[in-house]
């Protein structure tokens, strides 16, 4: 007899620029979610969704029950304010705000979150 888990962890994130700067810029965003979809990939935690505006964005992805929310933020935040500086994408230094917002979505209700985003 095997043993299997079965999950479907769906999550709504959302944070801010650093000071809530407006320096998200429609020139270079796509390359700031491609940034996001690699790490999504990395994590093994599908991204369904990510949108933004220029001062914040939101990220609707299926979780991977090995790392937690808190985890999955810090290294999508980490990893895609790193590669914005690196690849001098910005016209200055970019940097989120500390902290973010994490809603747990409904399997029902993924749809409507992603169309939202």
């Amino acid at each position: 007899m095997t043993h299997r888990s079965h999950t479907e962890l769906f999550y709504h994130f959302a944070w801010s620029t650093y000071r809530r700067e407006k320096t998200i810029a429609v020139s270079w965003e796509s390359r700031l979610f491609d940034f996001i979809k690699t790490k999504c990939l990395q994590l093994r935690c599908p991204l369904l969704e990510v949108n933004g505006t220029d001062d914040h964005i939101h990220v609707l992805l299926r979780g991977n029950a090995n790392l937690s929310p808190a985890s999955i933020a810090h290294d999508l935040k980490g990893l895609s304010s790193f590669l914005v500086n690196k690849n001098a994408i910005c016209d200055r230094r970019f940097g989120w705000q500390d902290g973010y917002g994490a809603f747990s979505v409904s399997p029902h209700d993924v749809d409507m979150v992603a169309r939202y985003i």
